[in-house]
């Protein structure tokens, strides 16, 4: 399963509801026979990358994320 988005409102951090709703990502995968749930997070985001790592996460090194905008993307739109 792959999981978009997850996000806490800094005020609401450190209460317990980023786990609930991980955990709940988890149970939905798991029902539903998934094998993997996974995501995407800035290298930048220590935070989270610590709260990943404390739940057993693992950091996957053989993805590379590709962008395309700006001009790049009009020009292959031909616009």
């Amino acid at each position: 399963m792959h999981l978009e988005d997850l996000f806490v409102q800094p005020d609401y951090r450190g209460q317990g509801l980023g786990f609930a709703l991980l955990e709940r990502v988890v149970h939905i995968a798991a029902d539903r026979g998934a094998e993997r749930v996974e995501w995407m997070v800035l290298n930048w985001n220590t935070l989270a990358l610590d709260f990943y790592h404390r739940l057993g996460a693992e950091p996957l090194d053989d993805w590379t994320t590709m962008r395309l905008s700006g001009e790049a993307l009009r020009r292959l739109a031909g616009r």
